[in-house]
């Protein structure tokens, strides 16, 4: 139930992000992937179960890592600071959900693949 629950919730997010930003999103894209037209912002889950995102207790804190990744990746693109891209943490599956042009999203993914351990 806890995981229907949280598929419901990422959908809705998704759809929510979709509608405002005109661009189409596929339900049928895997893990990390959204199929969208070219040249608008999308919707993409980044799983940080690798990286230091968690309290000694178990809880999601990605607090630290959502500061980091909007300083370092295109700061002045975030929508605190004028730009349109926005992220939220989504705690079901450890990850963030980030809306962004395809651009930013080569620039995070490369970044959080940077923090990975071993690489």
């Amino acid at each position: 139930m806890r995981l229907k629950c949280g598929a419901l919730l990422l959908g809705l997010m998704l759809a929510g992000m979709a509608v405002t930003t005109n661009s189409r999103v596929s339900a049928d894209a895997a893990d990390g992937e959204v199929l969208v037209d070219p040249g608008t912002t999308f919707a993409n889950v980044y799983r940080l179960h690798d990286l230091p995102a968690w309290s000694k207790d178990g809880t999601f804190r990605p607090d630290l890592i959502m500061q980091t990744v909007q300083d370092q990746v295109l700061p002045k693109h975030w929508e605190a600071r004028g730009g349109n891209a926005t992220m939220a943490p989504y705690p079901q599956e450890g990850a963030l959900v980030i809306r962004a042009s395809e651009k930013m999203h080569q620039e995070i993914k490369a970044f959080l693949d940077k923090q990975r351990p071993g690489r």
